[in-house]
């Protein structure tokens, strides 16, 4: 074929069977030419160029090499070993891009971005609602193991941990007493770290004091006045109104500590007058 015929951009073929584009021609008369490559990825097919390599042949059709009957039965079951080895990578590739797919749809959801860590078993740490002023502790995963109740203490497993939804789609992660659901429940947030979980708890509580502050009254304060209280401890900083208000309801609080401190003295001194009046009225009659 006469060099004349090769266009920049069309496709050839190399002795060996490969698809190629072509290039450019060297002052030497050899081709420059960079094979086809196509490629099934996650986001579908990408056809792409391999690296450039130069050459002094092409063909304007894929040649065909004349070989034996056994040698072409062999290669035709090589083919056909290579298709299947293809449809099988496809197969896998078209599965993993369905399950990322459905991952990616139940992510937009609260409460269900973490399925796939839990599924990875990423999870190492939550925060679990506190019953004391901690208002949420940070746990290891570990520690949520439900253990027998023989001298050794073996764990069991993890306690049962279930997602709850409303009808309004809010959805969160809950935790049960026992590993069989016969508990009580408290509400987690699931985290891959430590830092992360310790993260998570502390914009709990920014959140939470933001909500109670809204509706916040002197009269009707206390979930306020726990979220101020921890996030002080928590080194979060309150603002301004925040921080009087908070103030205010502590030294009423202490005040009215005072006055049941003064009262219960005052009531344990008067009991102590009467018994001592008693013992002094039973002396004098005795000694009558």
């Amino acid at each position: 074929m006469s060099n004349n015929q090769f266009k920049v951009g069309r496709a050839y073929w190399l002795r060996d069977g490969r698809e190629v584009e072509y290039l450019a021609r060297t002052d030497d008369g050899k081709h420059v030419v960079a094979p086809i490559i196509e490629l099934e990825t996650y986001e579908g097919y990408e056809v792409g160029r391999g690296p450039a390599e130069f050459t002094s042949e092409l063909f304007t059709k894929p040649p065909v090499e004349k070989r034996s009957e056994q040698i072409a039965s062999l290669q035709a079951e090589v083919r056909d070993l290579e298709n299947r080895k293809t449809k099988l990578y496809s197969e896998c590739l078209h599965s993993e891009r369905d399950t990322r797919a459905r991952l990616d749809r139940l992510k937009k959801f609260e409460g269900l971005e973490r399925i796939e860590d839990f599924v990875e078993g990423r999870i190492t740490h939550v925060v679990i609602e506190a019953y004391g002023d901690t208002i949420y502790d940070v746990l290891p995963l570990d520690d949520l193991q439900q253990y027998d109740s023989g001298y050794s203490r073996k764990p069991e497993g993890i306690k049962l941990i279930s997602l709850f939804g409303k009808t309004n789609g809010d959805l969160q992660w809950k935790v049960n007493a026992w590993r069989d659901g016969s508990g009580s429940w408290r509400t987690i947030l699931p985290c891959a770290s430590d830092e992360e979980a310790r993260q998570a708890r502390r914009n709990l509580i920014q959140a939470g004091l933001s909500d109670h502050w809204t509706d916040y009254t002197p009269q009707r304060g206390y979930q306020f006045l726990r979220f101020a209280a921890a996030a002080i401890a928590e080194g979060i900083e309150l603002s301004a109104d925040q921080d009087e208000a908070y103030r205010a309801a502590m030294e009423k609080v202490r005040n009215q500590q005072r006055e049941n401190l003064i009262k219960e003295i005052a009531d344990r001194q008067k009991r102590l007058d009467a018994l001592s009046n008693s013992e002094t009225e039973t002396r004098e009659a005795t000694n009558a």
